[in-house]
C-alpha cells in the first residue's frame, strides 16, 4: 500500500498571512506545516506528520483569520 498525507488549499498569494495562522496553529496542535509557495492564486498546506486532525484545527481556527 502506499501512504496517506493530508493537505489543504488556501486560496490567496499572501504566504505571510498564512504562515501567521500556521505559527499559531502549530502551537496549540504541537506540529508543523510545510507550506508551499502560491501557485496560481492558491498556497498548499501539509502538516509534519500527514494528520488529518491538525488539519482540522488549522481549517476551523484561522478560516475566520484568512478571510
Amino acid at each position: 500500500m502506499g501512504a496517506f498525507y493530508g493537505s489543504i488549499l488556501i486560496r490567496t498569494e499572501n504566504s505571510d498571512m498564512v504562515q501567521k495562522a500556521l505559527d499559531e496553529v502549530a502551537k496549540v496542535a504541537d506540529c508543523k506545516f510545510l507550506l508551499g509557495p502560491p501557485v496560481n492564486g492558491w498556497i498548499s498546506v501539509f502538516p509534519d506528520n500527514g494528520g488529518q486532525g491538525a488539519l482540522l484545527l488549522l481549517c476551523r481556527s484561522t478560516a475566520k483569520e484568512l478571510l
